[in-house]
């Protein structure tokens, strides 16, 4: 199965970033944007795995771990203004949890982030550059208190996320 380790955030966030989609969905782009179902930081992308390697091992580090708390801040064009791919929201992490977790866990993982969407394409950079400026994230902060194991299934549609186990931090 493809699976990664991820962080969803809770309702009240996740209509917050919904909030500031919306703004972004006006610019002068094509792209695929998150679907709100699916808002997640993503902590570690595992690839084509068998669950059963991993059920313990995560389960092992999520111990060693208490609840901390996170703050979203600000748009990020990925991986730079001049070659943009990917839109998110920078996750602050003060205490790099999420970077220890990935860490301990393996697999694929970057600076925290919340993804908003994939670009494919700008029709107007100066426009793009003027309009994402102008909108203004205001810090956010939540409890992390738990990471969650997802099967990620890739469909013409969009990806389906299921989560195949929550752990809970201390």
């Amino acid at each position: 199965m493809r699976a990664f380790i991820g962080i969803f955030p809770p309702t009240e966030i996740c209509d917050y970033v919904e909030h500031i989609k919306n703004k972004v969905e006006k610019l002068p782009i094509k792209a695929k944007f998150v679907e709100k179902n699916n808002l997640h930081i993503s902590v570690t992308f595992l690839g084509e795995i068998r669950k059963e390697d991993y059920l313990n091992k995560i389960d092992k580090v999520v111990q060693s771990f208490k609840k901390f708390e996170v703050i979203i801040n600000g748009i990020k064009l990925i991986p730079n203004e001049s070659f943009i791919r990917v839109i998110v929201l920078s996750v602050v992490d003060k205490e790099n949890n999420i970077i220890e977790i990935a860490k301990k866990i393996g697999g694929d993982y970057k600076e925290p982030h919340l993804t908003l969407a994939r670009v494919k394409n700008i029709f107007d950079k100066a426009s793009f550059f003027k309009g994402i400026k102008s909108i203004k994230v205001e810090e956010r902060k939540f409890l992390i208190e738990k990471i969650s194991f997802v099967e990620s299934v890739l469909t013409r549609e969009g990806p389906i996320y299921r989560v195949i186990k929550d752990f809970f931090l201390l």
